[in-house]
């Protein structure tokens, strides 16, 4: 008995998603996951997959020394539920940064996040999750290549949040 409640309060927490969801197949656009990497898009593969892809730069200068930074974002959300208005995902990802002055960073990120859909073609998300990330810097001669690795959750706040425009797959 107790198997058969189970089934029928899957079936009932089932069948209203996947009846109402989004068809995600064939949807790509500009936006962007990371607020550090702002320049990028996302394409959905699959009902269930998707690839992102992001640039960040940043040159300042003035009177304090010129800095410049430029990194890339790699990610695959994978949709875990899909429902009428947005998608609960997992986001596996990789970034590298250029962060000048020597140093470089390179990180794997792993993020639940959510995509709400306000229009068929304007999306709004967040994710939060851990990230694990090195760091590289140069100190020259002795002393050579140092590296710091930090495990820590990513920091969430209104600047976190992403946005994609999606252009509609033809039918």
């Amino acid at each position: 008995m107790k198997k058969l409640i189970a089934a029928a309060a899957l079936l009932m927490l089932t069948v209203p998603v996947i009846a109402g969801a989004v068809e995600l197949k064939g949807m790509w656009g500009p936006g962007f996951y990371d607020p550090n990497f702002p320049l990028g898009a996302r394409i959905w593969i699959s009902p269930k997959w998707g690839i992102d892809a992001g640039l960040g730069f940043a040159n300042q200068g003035g009177d304090a020394p010129e800095v410049t930074q430029f990194g890339i974002d790699l990610g695959a959300p994978l949709v875990l539920v899909n429902t009428e208005n947005g998608t609960f995902f997992f986001r596996p990802g990789f970034n590298w940064a250029d962060l000048d002055n020597d140093t470089s960073q390179w990180a794997l990120n792993f993020a639940l996040g959510v995509e709400y859909w306000f229009t068929p073609n304007f999306t709004v998300q967040v994710g939060h999750g851990i990230s694990y990330t090195s760091f590289t810097q140069d100190l020259g001669p002795p002393l050579g290549d140092q590296t710091q690795t930090v495990l820590a959750t990513d920091a969430f706040g209104l600047t976190s949040l992403g946005f994609h425009w999606y252009f509609l797959p033809k039918k």
